[in-house]
């Protein structure tokens, strides 16, 4: 295996392993709901660091041996943000066995379809590469299971948007920084991507979406080791104050 490193490859390649110590942290010193979080850096990690490498690979063998193991990373990801977000607002009742059964099913196809993809051309309808670069760059057409796997990825973006908006929609302002910062690390990637299948590329080829989840990652990362970001949930207060059957008087420092 031939690799020759550029600007693009090494800077997703080290964020992303940066993005695995982050994810590591996270899952040590918090718990609780938080620890879905981990788990979805973990997988941008991945992505990033995969795609480094096929980003650094020269030969077509060697770019879908890391395109096959970025694949575990991309097609995970959207499970574990709806996960993540079923968890914050309070809904884990929802997670039954067939309700993750249906979260993970396409993410699996996905990845048997990826692997199995020259048997078949469901995912990519053709692979080649383009050299007309400074570096040379897969260039793909993507296959009807291309376009049946954004459709999922967009739709559980979009969903747990929808779950976190309507949920906190009333919520007190101490919660509106909890939500804004989880929204805007949704939106941007997404924006991201979005341009991506748009054909708006660097190189006329390279996702820079992963570029996107690394970078609004980091900032909720921060929030979260730095100044406890999630350390006030809402749901918790709702949940003690709904299961109380004694009356409750608030006052404030005037004894108001």
């Amino acid at each position: 295996m031939v690799l020759q490193f550029n600007n693009y490859s090494v800077i997703l390649i080290s964020s992303g392993l940066a993005t695995f110590l982050i994810s590591y942290l996270i899952f040590k010193r918090l718990g609780g709901t938080v620890r879905w979080f981990s788990l979805l850096m973990f997988f941008i990690g991945w992505w990033a660091v995969t795609y480094g490498m096929e980003l650094s690979s020269w030969t077509l063998p060697d770019m879908l041996f890391w395109i096959n193991l970025e694949y575990i990373g991309i097609a995970l990801l959207p499970a574990m943000w709806i996960i993540f977000i079923i968890n914050f607002i309070g809904k884990e009742r929802w997670l039954k066995w067939y309700s993750l059964l249906l979260i993970f099913l396409i993410p699996v196809i996905t990845i048997i379809l990826v692997w199995t993809n020259s048997l078949h051309y469901w995912h990519y309808v053709s692979v080649g590469i383009d050299k007309n670069h400074s570096f040379p760059l897969l260039s793909i057409k993507p296959g009807i299971w291309y376009k049946c796997f954004t459709v999922y990825f967009y739709f559980l973006l979009a969903w747990g948007c929808f779950l976190l908006i309507n949920r906190f929609k009333h919520a007190d302002s101490i919660y509106k920084k909890q939500n804004s910062s989880i929204l805007l690390g949704a939106l941007i990637p997404w924006i991201v991507n979005l341009l991506y299948l748009l054909g708006i590329r660097p190189n006329a080829h390279i996702d820079l979406t992963p570029y996107a989840f690394i970078a609004t990652g980091f900032l909720i990362s921060l929030g979260l080791l730095r100044y406890r970001l999630f350390d006030i949930v809402p749901i918790a207060r709702e949940k003690v104050i709904g299961a109380m059957h004694d009356a409750l008087l608030i006052l404030d420092q005037q004894d108001r």
